[in-house]
């Protein structure tokens, strides 16, 4: 198996001679391997959502969506998921705090979603997921607002 890395240009941004540490698509969150037909019963991972990079200073292309968000360097999760083909995929967070989710494929699309889930909680839904991977930061939308949260990820028939 071998990873798709996005380059980051500009990952360290200098304010007050202090370098800011943003999601990185090349490191890996605990892994999974599943496929569409195994994620046709939604599944749960439990995380702990936040982190200290502030997504908002972090120059990444290819966003769905902006807005502020704090999650950890590292993904929380890698999934390397295939048998896609059949399937649209949900990726939702439920936590006490107000979360977010941010998402980086195999093919270096970034996504972002802070309420898409309704209330304080995110949803990223994809329509024509293809097989890879996918690394996901379960992020808060305040600084310092740490909370457990849990991941469910679910196929459905296109």
């Amino acid at each position: 198996m071998f990873k798709i890395f996005v380059p980051v240009v500009g990952a360290f941004i200098c304010g007050a001679s202090s370098a800011i540490a943003c999601p990185d698509p090349g490191e890996w969150g605990e892994q999974f391997s599943l496929t569409g037909d195994d994620l046709y019963s939604q599944h749960a991972f439990p995380a702990i959502a936040g982190g200290g990079s502030n997504i908002q200073r972090c120059p990444i292309s290819f966003w769905t969506d902006q807005g502020p968000g704090f999650v950890t360097r590292a993904p929380d999760f890698t999934f390397d998921i295939s048998g896609l083909q059949h399937y649209e995929i949900a990726f939702d967070v439920e936590s006490s705090c107000d979360n977010v989710l941010v998402m980086n494929t195999g093919m270096g699309a970034w996504f972002y979603d802070d309420d898409d889930g309704g209330g304080n909680d995110a949803r990223i839904y994809l329509t024509r997921p293809q097989d890879g991977l996918f690394d996901i930061w379960v992020g808060t939308y305040d600084e310092g607002a740490d909370c457990d949260a849990t991941l469910y990820v679910e196929t459905f028939d296109k």
